[in-house]
């Protein structure tokens, strides 16, 4: 069945509620104004609004009129795509299940342009998407494509008991499709790498910008005071940053030498959370959405943020994107795609990864700031950053992808940094630490709950 009238309305009035023409609480045009303004009835738009209305875009208030409640990102979990078709109506039609990690109007954008076109051009292949944010992670395991972070990814995997399809079906099917990349499955554990992620900054605008051989800490030491702070996003990203190894953390590898380094840094941290120009969210905010609200409201100088995500707060005017101070350790985190190895649709889904990977794609992510290409043509200056850092980061990159301990850390480390920071623990934090992780770690292994 091709798509009537009332249904092509309802994408474009769909995509353009998600590109944030109407932000939540607005008030669309009225029927008679939607209908002149797309040269349709006022019956085609009266259609396209209940089905608007039926997928939770807009509330219609009797007597008041139509009013959009979504940005695109939580009244929505799922949203169909047949390209010209009505999803569900052509039975030959192979339906995949694609999961993606976030739901901000900033990426669906991307997502929705996307999908659309993938489903236009593979007449055969009809997809369902549904969006999740990393902790509101679903259970489900009729997935046939997770699509993320390697954490998100990896943390549906294990609660669902996924498995991603051999490497061998990969090069079977496309055993070109890595030509030219910087990153491999095979340093992913199989997992199937389409674009990096760097952190970066979001912030007033007459915030100095880092200097390329400052850390995060000396950074914030030379912010300005008024307004004072600099909110950390994520305690693992910080060290990292800072080149704590904390990936080691219960493991034989953490070293004295390890620890001293770690405790270096807390205690450096401390000194300017005291201060006032450090702020750690955990046990104060628990909504991470929140914390650009303090920056809009002028309560502090920078926050710290995934490229990924940045587009959602990103106001013209009122503030500006900045480069993370990383000093040598620079930062690069790979988004993934993960086959079930249950789908009956390999080279379908294969074929989706493959026009993520396409020059078009990789650019469009790039120019919206979904995520940095892997293609090495793209972007020369970024990719000898890329080399370099790689290097180093290489362990982290595959821990990261595949090993269960990182896991694990991240449930104790960034409240132990916290307690640290207001006095609640001493110099013995980070030896506490290594063995809150061991026991854990070994108590899960043995099956303990």
């Amino acid at each position: 069945m091709i798509k009537v009238k009332h249904q092509q309305l309802f994408d474009i009035l769909k995509e353009e509620i998600c590109r944030g023409k109407w932000p939540r609480g607005t008030r669309l045009p009225q029927l008679k104004e939607l209908a002149s303004a797309y040269s349709v009835s006022i019956n085609v738009a009266s259609k396209a609004v209940e089905l608007l209305k039926e997928a939770g875009f807009v509330k219609v208030k009797v007597g008041d009129g139509i009013y959009s409640v979504s940005n695109g990102e939580t009244a929505v979990q799922k949203i169909q795509f047949a390209g010209r078709r009505v999803f569900g109506h052509y039975k030959s039609a192979k339906t995949l299940r694609v999961l993606i990690e976030g739901n901000l109007s900033g990426q669906l954008q991307f997502w929705h342009h996307f999908m659309e076109s993938f489903s236009t051009e593979n007449p055969d292949i009809e997809l369902s998407v549904s969006f999740c944010k990393a902790d509101e992670i679903l259970t489900e395991s009729n997935f046939e494509i997770i699509l993320g972070g390697c954490g998100f990814v990896q943390q549906v995997m294990q609660k669902n008991g996924i498995s991603s399809i051999h490497p061998e079906i990969t090069a079977d099917f496309f055993p070109s499709l890595y030509d030219g990349s910087l990153v491999f499955p095979a340093d992913f554990s199989g997992l199937l790498p389409y674009g990096l992620n760097t952190p970066c900054l979001l912030a007033l605008p007459d915030t100095p910008a880092p200097h390329p051989d400052e850390n995060v800490l000396e950074y914030i030491e030379r912010l300005p005071g008024n307004p004072g702070g600099y909110v950390l996003r994520s305690c693992h990203m910080f060290l990292s940053a800072m080149g704590v190894p904390y990936s080691k953390l219960g493991t034989d590898a953490f070293t004295p030498a390890d620890a001293a380094v770690m405790l270096e840094v807390f205690e450096h941290a401390k000194d300017l959370y005291c201060a006032g120009k450090l702020h750690w969210h955990h046990g104060e905010i628990t909504d991470a959405d929140r914390l650009p609200e303090m920056l809009q409201k002028r309560m502090v100088r920078v926050i710290e943020t995934d490229s990924g995500i940045c587009q959602e707060y990103l106001k013209p005017g009122e503030n500006i994107l900045l480069p993370h101070p990383s000093a040598d350790q620079k930062l690069f985190f790979a988004y993934c795609a993960c086959i079930n190895s249950k789908t009956l649709f390999p080279e379908e889904c294969l074929r989706l990864v493959s026009g993520l990977l396409e020059h078009q794609s990789q650019k469009k992510a790039a120019e919206q700031k979904i995520f940095h290409p892997v293609l090495r043509q793209l972007e020369p200056g970024l990719f000898s950053e890329l080399n370099d850092a790689f290097d180093r980061q290489k362990a982290l990159f595959v821990q990261s992808a595949a090993d269960e301990p990182v896991k694990y850390q991240r449930l104790f480390i960034g409240w132990e940094f916290y307690y640290f920071l207001i006095g609640k623990r001493g110099k013995e934090v980070v030896e506490l630490l290594d063995k809150k992780i061991r026991y854990y770690h070994k108590n899960r292994e043995s099956g303990g709950y």
